[in-house]
């Protein structure tokens, strides 16, 4: 429950697309975070894809970098060599 994640007084970073309606900013489906001081990174940014959230995707990206890293190829070696 997001009541629970959150308290008063966090400093948060809200992404989304923001829309004022009745006098009043709101975001209809926001990604929350808190905000980390020695933050010094630019973060993609990925849309939602069939309602899994842009952030799950980009926390899965680092699992995907490490598996790319541990595979061998079978190219032959002329290929590989080639630009």
């Amino acid at each position: 429950m997001i009541a629970n994640q959150f308290h008063s007084g966090d400093e948060v970073l809200i992404f989304g697309k923001p829309k004022y309606e009745y006098g009043k900013l709101s975001f209809s489906s926001p990604e929350i975070e808190h905000v980390q001081e020695n933050r010094r990174e630019i973060l993609p940014v990925y849309s939602d894809v069939n309602y899994i959230p842009g952030t799950w995707i980009r926390d899965k990206m680092s699992f995907l970098r490490i598996f790319i890293r541990e595979q061998t190829t079978s190219l032959p070696q002329n290929i590989q060599t080639k630009k």
